[in-house]
């Protein structure tokens, strides 16, 4: 049973990539006044079907001077950590975790190693500097959502996803903690303007540079399947129901899911890349300093 529910939802989370894919082709394109993906089928509904097949049945190019084995196991790394971070989704099929909480933090700070191995096992130096950048990126926001995490904990008094409930308590601060959550969100998946590892202008495609194929592919999965994720686990977090009000509020709450995923959209079709500088400064000398400040006004509360 555990096997087929685990086939189902891998099914569905690589259709709804596929298709959130599509709902970002479009709104970057009435974002820019042009039109979007219109002609394979139905107003190109069927194209991120045309794209996958294309991407899987593209020839795979062999790189002479690449670290072969890294090369090949990086992106399926990216898409197995992804594929389990979804094991916290809440639904009927699948026993809820004690820890939600430090499973997400433990199985998530893995993705810097399959970003890494990328690059480094490329051989090329764009790649390398995109890894590099990637790491030190996602180490310094892991600080602050480590943090911000450990806050939503003290409120709920739990580890538990499916039990957090932040009740009426401190309903002033969480504001500012959605907002530095959704910023950290965007550097953690390293989208715009947070995308300083894959700056085109600068890296011409980043760490993923050398990629082509069905291996860009699992990295392409292994972005968008964590946006989704982190789309739900916000939706989990700052918009929790208890239990008996689950069903009501489903509908609510998937409405509420699509517009965070729809929120990374609008950032990178709105907002210009930071210089990596600011990137940097944003999280220790903005984000660090203000969440532990927040931290300490919930501890003596």
């Amino acid at each position: 049973m555990l096997l087929i529910y685990t086939i189902i939802i891998s099914i569905c989370i690589l259709l709804a990539v596929g298709f959130f894919t599509l709902l970002e082709r479009k709104i970057l394109g009435y974002i820019q006044y042009r039109k979007g993906p219109n002609k394979v089928g139905i107003q190109g509904l069927p194209q991120p079907l045309a794209d996958a097949v294309k991407l899987l049945c593209k020839e795979y190019v062999q790189i002479l001077h690449s670290n072969k084995n890294f090369f090949m196991y990086s992106p399926l790394l990216a898409m197995m950590i992804m594929l389990t971070l979804w094991s916290l989704y809440n639904s009927a099929f699948n026993f809820p975790m004690k820890y939600g909480i430090l499973f997400f933090l433990a199985i998530s700070s893995l993705n810097v190693y399959s970003t890494l191995m990328a690059g480094w096992a490329s051989n090329s130096k764009y790649a390398l500097l995109g890894a590099i950048r990637a790491v030190a990126q996602t180490i310094s926001y892991e600080i602050s959502m480590a943090i911000l995490l450990i806050c939503l904990c003290i409120l709920s008094e739990t580890l538990n996803l499916t039990k957090m409930s932040q009740g009426s308590l401190l309903m002033i601060i969480m504001p500012s903690l959605l907002l530095m959550w959704f910023i950290t969100c965007l550097a953690e998946t390293n989208r715009a303007p947070f995308d300083l590892a894959e700056g085109e202008s600068e890296l011409v495609s980043g760490f993923n540079i050398e990629y082509g194929g069905a291996l860009f592919a699992f990295l392409f999965i292994a972005e968008y399947g964590s946006i989704l994720f982190m789309s739900m686990l916000t939706s989990m977090m700052f918009f929790h129901t208890s239990m008996k009000m689950m069903e009501i509020m489903f509908p609510i709450k998937m409405l509420m899911l699509l517009t965070i995923a729809s929120a990374f959209l609008w950032v990178r079709g709105t907002y210009p890349r930071l210089r990596y500088d600011q990137l940097m400064s944003l999280t220790w000398k903005t984000f660090l300093p203000l969440v532990l400040l927040i931290m300490m006004i919930i501890l003596v509360m």
